[in-house]
């Protein structure tokens, strides 16, 4: 009977093995690699170790670093960390420095030239590595300050002077170094603080095409798992978006039913003219026809009068529910605006 410690999280695997992650996925699919759902979350695969080593050629390789899952401890083949590893880090410490520097030549100023070794004595080449031992298990630490590392590689990377948060490519995450960082990310999040990009649509009632715009914008902040491959979505960030439409549907439901008010106070006014011109045309033995057309004018605008007014009733009472996000129906009020409008200028 397999033991439970046994079964580690893709990520894991793939690291024991000296595989990629979609490599061990691809095992999972073609039922080479027995899985199974995790207990703490639903959403992730774990494999079965002995299964992937079988699969990637070989057992556990002897190394210098041991993977304790569980009560499992064994032996993953070592990570060329200053061929790979090394390599990933090195291209974004370069990328970081020449952004430094064309900024620094828009200044006028003229930045050393500083090698790779340099590079790799600043702060920024610590925290990526420190992200990279957290990506591969290899170093626990607090999730907020997890996060301020991963956000401060982000930052250097992609933060452009004026802007008021770096944009991150969707596709950046899926790169060497985007990988890295995304699974460090990935978990410093509880699952029940994170959406799929389905679920946030079905939330906020709009379509994913809107939501993955959303995100490659920068207006709902997201993670992503690059072992199953998902996007997620900050919970909190779906709600406070929520938040913001629902507030701005009662500000159009409000003035909706302000200017159904202001125009039932303009016809009722024009109704008073009528009735006031009727009671002139009777009172001075007007023809027949002129009042026979007066009393029509009065009652067709009476009959628009109780049309407007339940409009009005309907926009009025649409105000309450649209606060616990129902969505009222107050599209007869324009209509009945637009067609109940008389001619005021004609007693």
């Amino acid at each position: 009977m397999d033991e439970a410690g046994e079964y580690v999280s893709v990520g894991a695997a793939a690291e024991a093995s000296g595989r990629s992650p979609r490599t061990v996925l691809r095992w999972i699919r073609s039922e080479k690699v027995r899985s199974r759902p995790s207990e703490t979350d639903r959403r992730v695969r774990l494999v079965r170790l002995s299964d992937v080593l079988a699969a990637a050629g070989g057992g556990a390789v002897g190394g210098d670093r041991a993977l304790v899952t569980g009560e499992l401890s064994i032996q993953p083949p070592p990570i060329r960390d200053d061929d790979r590893s090394q390599s990933v880090r090195d291209r974004a410490l370069h990328a970081a420095y020449s952004q430094y520097r064309q900024l620094a030549a828009e200044l006028g100023m003229e930045p050393e030239e500083r090698t790779t070794e340099e590079l790799r004595c600043t702060p920024l080449a610590r925290k990526l590595r420190h992200a990279f031992e957290v990506a591969r298990g290899r170093r626990g630490d607090h999730p907020e300050r997890i996060a301020r590392l991963v956000e401060g590689v982000v930052g250097a990377l992609f933060w452009s002077p004026g802007a008021d948060r770096p944009i991150v490519p969707r596709e950046f995450w899926g790169t060497p170094l985007g990988r890295e960082l995304a699974r460090a990310k990935m978990g410093t999040f509880d699952p029940a603080d994170l959406l799929t990009v389905q679920e946030a649509a079905a939330r906020l009632r709009l379509s994913t095409g809107r939501i993955y715009r959303w995100l490659d914008d920068g207006e709902l902040a997201y993670v992503r798992d690059p072992d199953a491959g998902h996007t997620f979505v900050l919970r909190e960030d779906v709600d406070a978006r929520l938040e913001a439409l629902e507030q701005a549907k009662q500000e159009v439901l409000e003035q909706e039913r302000e200017r159904a008010r202001v125009m039932l106070e303009r016809y009722e006014k024009t109704m008073e003219r009528l009735r006031s011109a009727l009671n002139e045309a009777t009172q001075q033995q007007a023809s027949p026809s002129e009042i026979e057309r007066l009393r029509s004018r009065l009652a067709g605008g009476e009959q628009h009068i109780e049309e407007m007014k339940k409009a009005f009733a309907e926009a009025d009472a649409a105000v309450a529910p649209a606060k616990h996000g129902q969505v009222p129906h107050v599209s007869r009020v324009e209509p009945v605006m637009v067609e109940a409008s008389p001619n005021s200028s004609e007693r």
